[in-house]
């Protein structure tokens, strides 16, 4: 049984792990942006990025809005870095 490590509490991650499926594969990652993200609110918010140090967050430009965060899962690993820095504690990563 795999065992569900709540990437909040990231002191029980090594710097740098990668979450593994029971079948030894790199487990998917997928970063949930709640409503309350400053950035889908329209006002510029960046910190998430910023505090990622895989650069796994972006921003692409948007057409009359502000760029909201987006997961590039090649780049991710999964550490959780992203999530205690947003202000409004708006991303969760499963």
């Amino acid at each position: 049984m795999a065992e569900h490590i709540d990437p909040r509490r990231r002191a029980f991650l090594l710097p740098g792990a990668r979450r593994v499926a029971s079948d030894g594969t790199p487990a998917a990652r997928t970063l949930h942006i709640a409503p309350s993200c400053m950035a889908q609110q329209g006002t510029e918010c960046r910190v998430c990025g910023e505090a990622c140090d895989a650069g796994a967050i972006c921003f692409p430009p948007r057409r009359g809005g502000v760029a909201v965060p987006v997961l590039m899962l090649e780049r991710c690993n999964g550490c959780g870095d992203c999530l205690a820095p947003c202000p409004t504690q708006a991303l969760t990563l499963t």
